[in-house]
């Protein structure tokens, strides 16, 4: 993904939006940041967050030697562009609602 997101900042996302997201492996506490987002109305918002995540990295490679993190720019990329797709998704899904 060229990002990596540690169990604190998955806590901090939680509580960035005022999510009970429990505790346990990162992939359940990500899960359980998107199902109560679900709940509380603010998927889009979380989905804004992670976009913002992505992009603070790809900042941060942008300041690095081009060999080292040319790998890591390309997956960050793709990564947004996922986020992006999964938002879209998400909204068109809402529309037919």
């Amino acid at each position: 993904s060229g990002i990596y997101l540690s169990t604190k900042q998955i806590q901090q996302l939680g509580r960035q939006f005022n999510l009970p997201i429990g505790f346990g492996t990162r992939n359940l506490m990500l899960t359980n940041v998107f199902r109560q987002a679900a709940h509380y109305d603010c998927v889009d918002a979380v989905w804004d967050a992670l976009t913002g995540h992505v992009q603070i990295c790809l900042e941060g490679y942008a300041q690095q030697p081009e060999l080292l993190s040319n790998a890591w720019q390309q997956q960050a990329s793709k990564t947004i562009t996922l986020i992006n797709d999964a938002k879209t998704a998400m909204l068109e899904a809402e529309a037919e609602i």
